[in-house]
């Protein structure tokens, strides 16, 4: 699981901010919150509110694209190309500094921090430890002791922990300046750090966000896999209220050839089977009224859309130990629904982690205190957050809702009255 984050320098992030999943206060009463890992107590759900433009998504967003690099940049990226980095911009000073990223989770109940730094043309700093016993231990760290250079000249330092046995000088030789040394371990099966990457890899889904295109075919690619999968995505709809709809039922169709001529070749590439054939999948759903309906997927009300997209990550995380960000979870989702996806996902995981951006007031109610965290936009530009159970002198049992809706916790709108000047017109 993750104990916590920090991010500097990166989107509308410009000095360092964590977000922690450790519990830190012996007054939360709600147990279906947090796990406990060998004496550690962790949250399985965090949520960030405050205004547009604060940066919540901005947080999640710079997670993802940094979880992403580090554990893909060996097989996405070719020499000399350019890492996806976006510093802060709002400064000239920050838009010329890597950026900061330092991940800590426990894997076998031991800790571990992994820490990078890097730009859009290399990697300055990175370094993995772990903590047997509770003592800080190196694993590996990389330095570069040139980041300006020229690219061909870029040239590392490494130090190594008595753990990391093996090919030491083959792997750091091989280790491209826009790649992380753990995906090119990895990469070339050193045991040690394969496991870990293993691990990471296992452990992170990817984000999901408002205009999910591609979220609905994987949801639905998971039922195909398993019938097992497809009858607890029908209980769990049933569940959230949706007991009309009886089945889903995917058919394979064979695309015109009239269409496949107006495609590019990597247009049809895409729709090309195992088989040689060119086939788009047609999804109906089934509902039971006075007779049997199925009804094509996209004709359904965006909010069936949208359950039906979750649906497959969250069963997902039930059944496995993931980590999953939610950008906007409320997007075409009821109220209602909204709190029944986090009481479910509560009440059923028991190792899997959730972060999620919202606007939903009502929701504040219904999490912990170390669950609620608050963004803000400083002065500077820069977003900054905070958790609602580090704020002094919070009563414990005033609703979260009416102090945030009262400006007691920040993290609101500033706005006032608009008048238009009737000259204008």
């Amino acid at each position: 699981m993750i104990l916590g984050f920090t991010l500097e320098n990166m989107f509308s992030i410009k000095t360092r901010q964590t977000i922690s999943f450790e519990v830190n206060s012996n007054e939360n009463d709600k147990t279906n919150h947090f796990v406990d890992i060998g004496g550690k107590r962790l949250l399985k759900i965090i949520a960030l509110f405050g205004p547009n433009a604060a940066g919540k998504s901005n947080m999640l967003h710079a997670f993802d694209s940094c979880f992403r690099f580090i554990m893909n940049g060996f097989t996405n990226l070719k020499p000399k190309e350019d890492i996806d980095f976006r510093p802060f911009l709002f400064d000239e000073e920050s838009a010329k500094k890597p950026g900061y990223i330092e991940i800590v989770f426990l894997m076998k109940e031991t800790k571990y921090e992994y820490l990078l730094t890097f730009d859009k043309n290399c990697v300055h700093k990175e370094s993995l430890n772990f903590f047997p016993k509770g003592q800080r231990k190196l694993i590996y760290e990389r330095l570069c002791k040139n980041p300006d250079n020229q690219w061909e000249k870029i040239v590392y330092d490494f130090k190594w922990g008595d753990i990391f046995t093996g090919s030491k000088l083959r792997i750091s030789s091989m280790t491209r300046p826009n790649v992380t040394f753990i995906n090119t371990a990895a990469q070339l099966h050193h045991p040690l750090i394969q496991e870990i990457y293993n691990w990471l890899e296992k452990l992170y889904l990817p984000i999901i966000i408002p205009s999910h295109q591609n979220l609905l075919f994987w949801t639905i690619g998971q039922i195909e896999k398993d019938e097992k999968q497809k009858k607890a995505l029908l209980s769990f709809l049933t569940s959230a209220g949706f007991d009309h709809i009886k089945d889903i039922i995917v058919t394979d169709e064979e695309i015109p050839t009239s269409f496949l001529e107006r495609l590019t070749d990597s247009e049809r590439a895409e729709f090309k089977n195992n088989d040689g054939k060119y086939i788009v999948k047609e999804i109906f759903i089934t509902h039971q009224y006075k007779n049997r309906y199925n009804l094509p997927v996209y004709d359904e009300s965006r909010g069936t859309q949208r359950l039906l997209e979750l649906s497959g990550p969250l069963l997902t995380i039930f059944y496995n130990k993931m980590f999953l960000c939610i950008d906007e979870i409320e997007a075409s989702l009821h109220a209602d629904l909204q709190e029944f996806l986090i009481t479910t996902f509560l009440n059923n995981s028991s190792g899997s982690q959730i972060i999620f951006t919202t606007h939903n007031q009502a929701l504040m109610d219904l999490l912990s205190d170390e669950s609620i965290w608050l963004v803000e936009k400083g002065k500077d530009g820069g977003s900054n957050y905070k958790c609602l159970a580090h704020l002094p002198r919070i009563r414990k049992i005033t609703s979260r809702k009416k102090l945030y809706k009262e400006g007691k916790l920040g993290a609101l709108p500033e706005t006032s009255v608009f008048k238009m000047n009737k000259g204008e017109e």
